[in-house]
């Protein structure tokens, strides 16, 4: 379960975001307001901040510094109409990521760190089809002794996927082993 702070003056795109959240058991609080941000960070620490800077009276850049001198949390800056300089300078002020709005929950939940959450539904799927890939590549590559080709043929995949594939789930092929050249016969 994460703690998330949603700065962001559209009501309905706070709310939208931090039901989605709450959803998913993470506890959530939302401010309109960046200078509110400060002050809530004094009362509690948060995993994450989701701040929009996109229309703000003052300085995107002066807010993203002070949050980040206020907090050691994730910060993520969204904006509707983000720039390459802008999203550079929060970058380099210490923004984990800067999107544009309308952010999407799984993008931020791939920012948590796993001992904060707990797996979506999406995110146990996609393990379950990651183990389940792996077994098949696995049984294949072992029906045919290892010979990286022919497994890959019955996989239809290229050789450089299945070896791709193979180093994503750790698995060291054992070294190939080309059968001894026939004896040469010498001639008198």
């Amino acid at each position: 379960m994460a703690s998330v702070l949603i700065v962001d003056p559209e009501k309905s795109t706070r709310l939208a975001l931090a039901r989605e959240l709450r959803r998913d058991g993470d506890r959530v609080e939302t401010l309109a307001d960046a200078e509110e941000a400060c002050d809530a960070l004094e009362s509690g620490p948060f995993d994450l901040l989701v701040v929009d800077v996109s229309a703000r009276s003052g300085s995107a850049v002066a807010i993203v510094a002070r949050l980040r001198v206020a907090t050691d949390a994730l910060l993520v800056v969204c904006s509707s109409a983000p720039t390459v300089e802008e999203a550079v300078e929060m970058m380099r002020l210490g923004a984990s990521s800067y999107v544009r709005k309308p952010v999407a929950c799984g993008e931020l939940r791939r920012l948590l760190p796993n001992e904060s959450r707990s797996p979506t539904g999406a995110e146990i799927e996609l393990a379950t089809l990651e183990s389940l890939e792996r077994r098949q590549i696995l049984a294949t590559l072992d029906r045919v002794g290892w010979n990286r080709r022919r497994a890959a043929g019955i996989l239809q995949i290229s050789t450089t996927t299945l070896w791709r594939r193979l180093k994503a789930f750790g698995v060291d092929p054992p070294p190939v082993v080309r059968p001894a050249a026939p004896p040469r016969l010498e001639s008198r």
